[in-house]
C-alpha cells in the first residue's frame, strides 16, 4: 500500500476508505501500457495508465475506489501496449474506521456524510453513526436507502450551543449499530410499536475509559441521543431485553438532565411528533441489557404509543331532558339525586388507536360547570374552560372511527350537549334552543354501560360493602323501581368508583337479587 494512503504502520491496515496502492513492476512497466486492480470475481476496480514517469520508476499506483471497512484481498495486474497481462500478485489490505459498525459508505449517503454539521465526516468519529432509522428494510438497503430515513445515535447530552445541538462525549466508543427487525416477543399490552428495534453498544474508546455523566449517582452514566429524520407520534420508549425475552417502558422525562435513567422523548421543532429521543444510561442498571457493571452498556429499544388510561366519562339524564357529563364522581353524586335525575352510567367508550383513536381531553367551565371533550387545538365553545390534565378518552376523528359522530349543541345560556344526531333528536334539543355546531369526535358507545341497580348489585355480591347495603335497602324499600332504592345504590356505585374504580356490571333483576340475596324485591 503507498505510505501516502496508509494512516498506521506499513501493516496492510488503514482507516482511509480510498487507498492507492503501489505496484512495483521494474521492467514489467511500459509506456502506453496498463496497471489495475481485480477483485476475487474477477471485476476491475480500477485501472492507470503507465507513463514514461512509472515506467523510469518501475512502479505505477493503482485506487480500488472506496472500499467500507473489512478485509480485502485484490489481484494487481499489470498489462502492455496491447493488453496482454504480463504480471500479476495478490494484494492484500484491512480497512479500519470508526468502528461503529455502519459501513463509510452509508455514513456519507446522505446529510453530506455529516449528519451534526460538525465539519468532521461521520465515518470518521467514533462517538457519532449516520444510517437508516426509520426502519429495518431501509437499514438493509444501505447506502442505497431513500436519503429521507437517514437518522443518528450520537454519544454525548444535548447542548443548544454545539453542533447538531449535542455535546459530544469523546470518550464513546459506538459498536454494532445497526436496525433489527421486531423481536417474536410481545410487546406489553396497551403498547403499539412505532419503529423497528434500535441497537447499540456503549463502550469505551481503545486504551481509554468511559466517562461518567453523573459523579453523584453510583454507577457509571453515560448518555445517547438519537435522532429521526422525521417525527413519530410516540409517547413510550420500550426497552428490549433479548436474555430474559421482556419488555420495559423506559420513559422518563427527567432522564433528559442525566440525573435519572430513562429515555426523555423530545419534540424539537414543536409540531407534536417526536423526532429526538435522549437516553441516559448506567453501567450495569436496568438500561444495561447484560446487566453487569463491564464498561458496556447494551442498548436494544423502539418508539411506542401507550395507550392512555380512559377516565370514565358519567352521563346523567336531568329531568329537563338535557344530558350532564362529568368526569368528577362528586359531580355526578350531586346531579343524580336531583328529583327526576337519572344516573345513567359510563357513556363514551375509549377508542384503541388502531380504530383511529386520538386523545380526547376533558375541559370544565368554572363559572358555569359545563364539560367539553375535545382534541387538542379545537376552539372550546366559548372562553373560560379550564383542562383537566387527568381527565380525558381516546376517540377518532369525525367519521374516521367506527362509532357515530357526537356534535356540539350550544343554547343561548351557554350549556353545551354532546351527542348524536340521533339523540338529540330524542332529547328534543332543537325545539330547547340549541344549535349543532357540527361533530368534534367519533366514537362508540357499545362498551360503555346504562347504570342497572340490580346489576351492580348482583355482580358484586361477595363484597361485604354491598352484602350490607342490599340489608339496608331491604328494610326501607320494597320495590327495586323505588326512585330512593335506584339512588341509593347510585351514590354507593359512585363512592366505589372513587375509591376503587370501575366494579363489575351487569344486568339483573329483582328475582336476581332475592335469588342472591334471599330478599323480597318486586319489581
Amino acid at each position: 500500500m503507498d505510505p501516502a494512503t496508509d494512516t498506521g504502520e506499513l501493516d496492510r491496515v488503514t482507516e482511509n476508505i480510498e487507498p492507492e496502492f503501489t505496484i512495483n513492476a521494474g521492467k514489467l512497466l511500459v509506456a502506453g501500457g496498463s496497471a489495475r486492480l481485480l477483485d476475487s470475481a474477477g471485476n476491475v476496480l480500477g485501472t492507470t495508465p503507465v507513463t514514461q514517469n512509472d515506467v523510469n520508476r518501475g512502479t505505477a499506483n493503482v485506487a480500488p475506489g472506496l472500499l467500507d471497512d473489512g478485509s480485502y484481498t485484490f489481484i494487481a495486474q499489470v498489462l502492455d501496449a496491447l493488453g496482454n497481462v504480463v504480471g500479476s500478485t495478490p494484494v492484500v489490505v484491512t480497512v479500519v474506521t470508526d468502528r461503529d459498525g455502519v459501513m463509510p459508505s452509508v455514513e456519507l449517503a446522505a446529510n453530506s456524510g455529516d449528519f451534526n454539521n460538525d465539519g468532521i465526516a461521520d465515518w470518521l468519529q467514533n462517538n457519532v453513526a449516520q444510517l437508516p432509522v426509520k426502519s429495518y428494510t431501509d437499514f438493509m438497503l444501505g447506502k442505497n436507502a431513500p436519503s429521507t430515513s437517514f437518522g443518528a445515535v450520537i454519544g454525548g447530552r444535548p447542548d443548544a450551543q454545539s453542533p447538531g445541538g449535542v455535546m459530544l462525549d469523546e470518550s464513546v466508543q459506538l459498536v454494532n449499530v445497526r436496525i433489527d427487525p421486531l423481536p417474536a416477543t410481545t410487546v406489553p399490552q396497551g403498547y403499539a410499536t412505532l419503529t423497528d428495534l434500535v441497537n447499540f453498544t456503549v463502550e469505551a474508546q481503545v486504551n481509554g475509559e468511559l466517562s461518567d455523566l453523573d459523579p453523584t449517582r453510583e454507577g457509571l452514566q453515560t448518555q445517547i441521543v438519537l435522532d429521526l429524520p422525521s417525527g413519530v407520534r410516540s409517547n413510550a420508549y420500550l426497552k428490549y431485553n433479548a436474555n430474559t425475552q421482556s419488555w420495559v417502558d423506559f420513559t422518563n422525562p427527567a432522564a433528559l438532565s442525566g440525573a435519572v435513567d430513562g429515555a426523555a422523548l423530545i419534540d424539537t421543532n414543536g409540531d407534536g411528533l417526536i423526532d429526538r429521543i435522549v437516553i441516559t444510561l448506567t453501567d450495569g442498571g436496568p438500561g444495561d441489557e447484560d446487566g453487569i457493571v463491564n464498561g458496556m452498556i447494551v442498548d436494544p429499544g423502539l418508539l411506542a404509543f401507550r395507550e392512555p388510561e380512559a377516565t370514565p366519562v358519567f352521563s346523567v339524564l336531568l329531568a329537563s331532558g338535557d344530558r350532564y357529563y362529568s368526569t368528577d364522581v362528586s359531580e355526578v353524586v350531586k346531579m343524580a339525586k336531583g328529583v327526576g335525575n337519572v344516573f345513567e352510567g359510563v357513556r363514551f367508550d375509549s377508542l384503541s388507536t388502531a380504530d383511529g383513536g386520538e386523545q380526547i381531553h376533558a375541559y370544565r367551565n368554572f363559572i358555569t360547570g359545563d364539560w367539553y371533550f375535545g382534541a387538542d387545538g379545537e376552539p372550546m365553545p366559548y372562553a373560560c374552560y379550564e383542562l383537566r390534565p387527568d381527565a380525558g378518552f381516546q376517540a377518532a376523528s369525525n367519521g374516521g372511527g367506527p362509532g357515530d359522530d357526537f356534535h356540539l349543541l350550544l343554547d343561548r345560556q351557554g350549556k353545551t350537549q354532546l351527542v348524536s344526531l340521533a339523540d338529540a333528536a330524542q332529547l328534543g334539543l332543537a325545539g330547547k334552543g340549541y344549535r349543532d355546531l357540527g361533530a368534534v369526535f367519533n366514537t362508540t358507545t357499545t362498551s360503555a354501560f346504562q347504570f342497572d341497580a340490580e346489576g351492580y348489585l348482583v355482580s358484586n355480591a361477595d363484597n361485604a360493602q354491598v352484602r350490607q347495603l342490599v340489608g339496608a335497602l331491604a328494610g326501607n324499600y320494597r320495590s327495586t323501581s323505588d326512585a330512593n332504592f335506584i339512588e341509593a345504590v347510585e351514590s354507593h356505585y359512585l363512592q366505589q368508583v372513587d375509591l376503587v374504580g370501575l366494579p363489575r356490571m351487569s344486568s339483573a333483576t329483582a328475582a336476581d337479587l332475592n335469588a342472591l340475596f334471599g330478599t323480597g324485591f318486586v319489581a
